[in-house]
């Protein structure tokens, strides 16, 4: 993969990382932040156990000591983060339950990117796509959020941004 193509990458894991915070959001505004939180943890938890699983059943054991050199006790914990999920989601719009997920993504993303691009390249990117898509959904009022409409001033910043990273991305 190109630099190119983890910089786009990690611009839409930004772009992602604004769909949790106004998921969270939501939740808050539902529960309270502690409760957006501990949902949100439990799906990142889940989810990257749910990635290992599958990377066990395809032969590739976690690089763990053991007993965390199998899929199982990731198994194990996918179970309990997945009730944990059902248990503290009710009453709250099914589709949020996926919050924690993008953190997951964000994650992974810093594994697989940073070696390739950098940090300050990584974090640049991932500000700006963060940035474009909090704009966004204040915009459309995603989520249940007041709507904060895209004005000439706020686009101009979110260019800046982008023109950050195009600089970041350009330096020797």
């Amino acid at each position: 993969m190109t630099n190119t193509l983890y910089v786009l990458m990690t611009i839409v894991v930004g772009f992602g990382a604004a769909t949790q915070l106004a998921m969270l959001g939501a939740m808050g505004r539902e529960r309270g932040a502690y409760e957006a939180t501990w949902i949100s943890i439990v799906g990142t938890v889940g989810g990257l156990c749910v990635v290992l699983v599958v990377r066990s059943l395809r032969g590739d054991q976690p690089n763990l000591p053991a007993p965390l050199d199998t899929g199982v006790p990731f198994a194990i914990v996918a179970v309990l983060c997945g009730t944990a999920l059902l248990i503290s989601m009710r009453g709250l719009e099914p589709y949020l339950v996926v919050c924690g997920l993008f953190a997951t993504a964000y994650l992974l993303s810093v594994g697989f990117a940073v070696p390739h691009i950098g940090t300050a390249l990584f974090l640049g990117a991932a500000t700006a796509g963060t940035l474009f898509g909090s704009a966004v959904y204040d915009h459309i009022g995603a989520f249940g959020t007041e709507p904060h409409p895209t004005t000439f001033l706020r686009a101009t910043g979110i260019a800046v941004v982008f023109a950050g990273v195009v600089i970041v991305r350009a330096a020797p």
